[in-house]
Protein backbone atom coordinates (compact mmCIF):
# COMPACT_ATOMS: atom_id res chain seq x y z
CA UNK A 1 0.00 0.00 0.00
CA UNK A 2 2.81 2.37 0.84
CA UNK A 3 4.37 1.73 -2.57
CA UNK A 4 1.06 2.42 -4.34
CA UNK A 5 0.51 5.61 -2.34
CA UNK A 6 4.05 6.77 -3.16
CA UNK A 7 3.54 6.08 -6.87
CA UNK A 8 0.23 7.94 -6.86
CA UNK A 9 1.83 10.84 -5.02
CA UNK A 10 4.72 10.98 -7.51
CA UNK A 11 2.30 10.79 -10.43
CA UNK A 12 0.17 13.56 -8.99
CA UNK A 13 3.25 15.69 -8.37
CA UNK A 14 4.42 15.15 -11.96
CA UNK A 15 1.03 16.17 -13.32
CA UNK A 16 1.05 19.28 -11.15
CA UNK A 17 4.52 20.24 -12.41
CA UNK A 18 3.47 19.66 -16.03
CA UNK A 19 0.34 21.73 -15.46
CA UNK A 20 2.39 24.57 -13.94
CA UNK A 21 4.85 24.42 -16.83
CA UNK A 22 2.03 24.49 -19.41
CA UNK A 23 0.61 27.58 -17.72
CA UNK A 24 3.78 29.43 -18.76
CA UNK A 25 3.31 31.29 -22.04
CA UNK A 26 6.97 30.73 -22.98
CA UNK A 27 6.61 26.96 -22.55
CA UNK A 28 3.45 26.88 -24.65
CA UNK A 29 5.16 28.92 -27.35
CA UNK A 30 8.16 26.56 -27.40
CA UNK A 31 5.86 23.53 -27.64
CA UNK A 32 3.89 25.13 -30.48
CA UNK A 33 7.11 25.86 -32.38
CA UNK A 34 8.34 22.29 -31.87
CA UNK A 35 5.02 20.83 -33.05
CA UNK A 36 5.04 23.13 -36.08
CA UNK A 37 8.58 22.09 -37.04
CA UNK A 38 7.69 18.41 -36.61
CA UNK A 39 4.56 18.80 -38.76
CA UNK A 40 6.58 20.61 -41.43
CA UNK A 41 9.20 17.85 -41.52
CA UNK A 42 6.49 15.20 -41.86
CA UNK A 43 4.85 17.17 -44.66
CA UNK A 44 7.97 17.76 -46.76
CA UNK A 45 9.57 14.43 -45.96
CA UNK A 46 6.63 12.05 -46.28
CA UNK A 47 3.46 13.63 -47.65
CA UNK A 48 4.92 16.02 -50.21
CA UNK A 49 8.67 15.55 -50.71
CA UNK A 50 10.29 18.44 -52.56
CA UNK A 51 13.87 19.25 -53.65
CA UNK A 52 15.87 21.39 -51.25
CA UNK A 53 16.17 24.38 -53.65
CA UNK A 54 12.37 24.55 -53.81
CA UNK A 55 12.16 24.46 -50.01
CA UNK A 56 14.79 27.20 -49.77
CA UNK A 57 12.87 29.38 -52.22
CA UNK A 58 9.71 28.72 -50.22
CA UNK A 59 11.53 29.88 -47.09
CA UNK A 60 12.52 33.12 -48.82
CA UNK A 61 9.03 33.84 -50.16
CA UNK A 62 7.43 32.77 -46.89
CA UNK A 63 9.66 35.21 -45.00
CA UNK A 64 8.38 38.05 -47.17
CA UNK A 65 4.77 37.04 -46.63
CA UNK A 66 5.42 36.71 -42.90
CA UNK A 67 6.07 40.45 -42.64
CA UNK A 68 2.75 41.28 -44.29
CA UNK A 69 0.98 38.67 -42.16
CA UNK A 70 2.48 40.24 -39.04
CA UNK A 71 1.09 43.61 -40.10
CA UNK A 72 -2.35 42.03 -40.53
CA UNK A 73 -2.14 40.50 -37.05
CA UNK A 74 -1.04 43.77 -35.45
CA UNK A 75 -3.87 45.79 -36.98
CA UNK A 76 -6.33 43.05 -36.06
CA UNK A 77 -5.23 43.18 -32.43
CA UNK A 78 -5.43 46.98 -32.43
CA UNK A 79 -8.76 47.46 -34.24
CA UNK A 80 -10.35 43.99 -34.30
CA UNK A 81 -10.62 44.02 -38.10
CA UNK A 82 -9.21 42.01 -40.97
CA UNK A 83 -7.08 44.53 -42.83
CA UNK A 84 -7.21 43.96 -46.59
CA UNK A 85 -5.15 47.08 -47.31
CA UNK A 86 -1.86 46.14 -45.64
CA UNK A 87 -0.22 44.59 -48.70
CA UNK A 88 -0.94 47.55 -50.95
CA UNK A 89 0.46 49.96 -48.37
CA UNK A 90 3.87 48.57 -49.18
CA UNK A 91 3.13 48.30 -52.91
CA UNK A 92 2.69 52.08 -53.15
CA UNK A 93 6.09 52.52 -51.48
CA UNK A 94 7.65 50.00 -53.87
CA UNK A 95 6.30 51.82 -56.94
CA UNK A 96 7.59 55.13 -55.56
CA UNK A 97 11.03 53.60 -54.96
CA UNK A 98 11.21 52.12 -58.46
CA UNK A 99 10.08 55.40 -60.01
CA UNK A 100 12.76 57.36 -58.12
CA UNK A 101 15.47 54.93 -59.22
CA UNK A 102 14.53 54.81 -62.90
CA UNK A 103 13.18 58.36 -63.33
CA UNK A 104 15.39 60.89 -61.47
CA UNK A 105 18.17 58.25 -61.31
CA UNK A 106 18.32 58.13 -57.53
CA UNK A 107 20.77 55.65 -56.00
CA UNK A 108 19.09 52.49 -54.76
CA UNK A 109 19.56 52.94 -51.02
CA UNK A 110 18.33 56.58 -50.74
CA UNK A 111 15.33 55.69 -52.92
CA UNK A 112 14.59 52.67 -50.74
CA UNK A 113 14.89 54.78 -47.60
CA UNK A 114 12.39 57.31 -48.98
CA UNK A 115 10.09 54.47 -50.03
CA UNK A 116 10.21 52.95 -46.55
CA UNK A 117 9.50 56.33 -44.94
CA UNK A 118 6.54 56.76 -47.28
CA UNK A 119 5.17 53.37 -46.17
CA UNK A 120 5.47 54.39 -42.51
CA UNK A 121 3.80 57.74 -43.19
CA UNK A 122 1.05 56.16 -45.30
CA UNK A 123 0.26 53.67 -42.54
CA UNK A 124 -0.05 56.41 -39.93
CA UNK A 125 -2.06 58.83 -42.06
CA UNK A 126 -4.43 56.03 -43.07
CA UNK A 127 -5.26 55.35 -39.43
CA UNK A 128 -5.73 59.03 -38.60
CA UNK A 129 -7.82 60.02 -41.63
CA UNK A 130 -9.85 56.88 -42.26
CA UNK A 131 -9.71 54.16 -39.60
CA UNK A 132 -10.21 56.52 -36.67
CA UNK A 133 -13.39 57.91 -38.24
CA UNK A 134 -14.88 54.40 -38.14
CA UNK A 135 -13.78 53.64 -34.58
CA UNK A 136 -17.38 53.42 -33.32
CA UNK A 137 -18.71 51.63 -36.41
CA UNK A 138 -19.37 47.86 -36.49
CA UNK A 139 -16.24 45.85 -37.18
CA UNK A 140 -17.70 44.48 -40.41
CA UNK A 141 -18.16 48.01 -41.75
CA UNK A 142 -14.56 48.87 -40.89
CA UNK A 143 -13.32 45.67 -42.52
CA UNK A 144 -15.17 46.59 -45.72
CA UNK A 145 -13.65 50.07 -45.47
CA UNK A 146 -10.18 48.52 -45.69
CA UNK A 147 -11.19 47.01 -49.05
CA UNK A 148 -11.99 50.54 -50.23
CA UNK A 149 -8.60 51.69 -48.92
CA UNK A 150 -6.96 48.88 -50.85
CA UNK A 151 -8.55 50.14 -54.07
CA UNK A 152 -7.35 53.65 -53.23
CA UNK A 153 -3.81 52.37 -52.84
CA UNK A 154 -4.06 50.46 -56.13
CA UNK A 155 -5.03 53.74 -57.79
CA UNK A 156 -1.92 55.28 -56.24
CA UNK A 157 0.22 52.46 -57.64
CA UNK A 158 -1.15 53.18 -61.13
CA UNK A 159 -0.95 56.97 -60.85
CA UNK A 160 2.55 57.30 -59.39
CA UNK A 161 4.46 56.13 -62.50
CA UNK A 162 2.59 58.66 -64.65
CA UNK A 163 3.92 61.43 -62.41
CA UNK A 164 7.42 60.34 -63.46
CA UNK A 165 6.56 59.95 -67.15
CA UNK A 166 5.89 56.19 -67.25
CA UNK A 167 2.73 54.35 -68.22
CA UNK A 168 3.36 51.51 -65.77
CA UNK A 169 5.64 50.94 -62.79
CA UNK A 170 9.24 50.88 -64.07
CA UNK A 171 11.56 47.97 -63.42
CA UNK A 172 14.66 49.23 -61.58
CA UNK A 173 18.03 47.52 -62.02
CA UNK A 174 18.92 44.81 -59.53
CA UNK A 175 21.22 46.33 -56.88
CA UNK A 176 22.88 43.04 -55.94
CA UNK A 177 25.19 41.45 -58.52
CA UNK A 178 25.91 38.36 -56.44
CA UNK A 179 24.20 35.18 -57.69
CA UNK A 180 24.59 31.47 -57.09
CA UNK A 181 22.99 28.42 -58.63
CA UNK A 182 21.60 25.59 -56.53
CA UNK A 183 20.81 22.69 -58.81
CA UNK A 184 18.15 24.11 -61.15
CA UNK A 185 17.41 27.45 -59.39
CA UNK A 186 19.36 30.72 -59.49
CA UNK A 187 19.40 32.75 -56.27
CA UNK A 188 20.51 36.37 -55.97
CA UNK A 189 21.91 38.45 -53.17
CA UNK A 190 18.45 39.80 -52.45
CA UNK A 191 17.27 36.34 -51.46
CA UNK A 192 20.03 36.06 -48.87
CA UNK A 193 19.35 39.61 -47.65
CA UNK A 194 15.73 38.64 -47.00
CA UNK A 195 16.81 35.72 -44.82
CA UNK A 196 19.04 38.08 -42.83
CA UNK A 197 16.70 41.06 -42.49
CA UNK A 198 13.42 39.28 -41.72
CA UNK A 199 14.63 37.35 -38.62
CA UNK A 200 16.28 40.54 -37.32
CA UNK A 201 13.03 42.45 -37.77
CA UNK A 202 11.08 39.70 -36.02
CA UNK A 203 13.50 39.64 -33.08
CA UNK A 204 13.49 43.43 -32.89
CA UNK A 205 9.70 43.56 -32.79
CA UNK A 206 9.56 40.81 -30.17
CA UNK A 207 11.98 42.76 -27.97
CA UNK A 208 10.07 46.00 -28.62
CA UNK A 209 6.70 44.56 -27.58
CA UNK A 210 8.08 42.75 -24.57
CA UNK A 211 10.61 45.10 -23.00
CA UNK A 212 9.73 48.69 -23.96
CA UNK A 213 7.04 50.84 -22.35
CA UNK A 214 5.52 51.66 -25.72
CA UNK A 215 5.44 48.00 -26.69
CA UNK A 216 3.76 47.07 -23.41
CA UNK A 217 1.22 49.85 -24.02
CA UNK A 218 0.48 48.35 -27.44
CA UNK A 219 -0.09 44.94 -25.87
CA UNK A 220 -2.29 46.43 -23.15
CA UNK A 221 -4.41 48.26 -25.74
CA UNK A 222 -4.73 45.06 -27.75
CA UNK A 223 -5.98 43.14 -24.71
CA UNK A 224 -8.56 45.76 -23.68
CA UNK A 225 -8.63 49.27 -25.10
CA UNK A 226 -11.08 50.49 -22.45
CA UNK A 227 -9.04 49.15 -19.56
CA UNK A 228 -5.82 50.52 -21.03
CA UNK A 229 -7.45 53.93 -21.45
CA UNK A 230 -8.49 53.93 -17.79
CA UNK A 231 -4.87 53.19 -16.86
CA UNK A 232 -3.69 56.24 -18.77
CA UNK A 233 -2.56 54.61 -22.02
CA UNK A 234 -3.15 56.92 -25.04
CA UNK A 235 -5.02 54.28 -27.01
CA UNK A 236 -5.57 56.40 -30.13
CA UNK A 237 -1.89 57.18 -30.48
CA UNK A 238 -1.01 53.56 -29.81
CA UNK A 239 -3.33 52.45 -32.60
CA UNK A 240 -1.72 54.97 -34.94
CA UNK A 241 1.69 53.56 -34.01
CA UNK A 242 0.46 50.05 -34.82
CA UNK A 243 -0.59 51.19 -38.28
CA UNK A 244 2.77 52.90 -38.77
CA UNK A 245 4.52 49.63 -37.89
CA UNK A 246 2.19 47.67 -40.20
CA UNK A 247 2.94 50.07 -43.04
CA UNK A 248 6.66 49.73 -42.43
CA UNK A 249 6.46 45.94 -42.40
CA UNK A 250 4.49 45.94 -45.65
CA UNK A 251 6.91 48.36 -47.25
CA UNK A 252 9.89 46.32 -46.14
CA UNK A 253 8.30 43.14 -47.51
CA UNK A 254 7.51 44.58 -50.93
CA UNK A 255 10.72 46.55 -51.27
Amino acid sequence: MATIDTAQSNGSGLLDRLSDAWASRDVRFAVEIAVGIFAFLIFVGVLYPAPMPILFLGLVLGSINALIALGIVLTYRANRIINFAVGDLGAVAAVLTASLIVGPKWPFWPAMFVGLLSALFLGGITEVLFIRRFSKAPRLILTVATIGLQQLFVFGELALPKAFGYDTAPQPPVPFKFTFTWQFLVFRGGHLLILIVVPLVMLGLAAFFRYTRVGIAVRASAESADRASLLGVPVKRVQTLVWVIAGGLSGLAVL
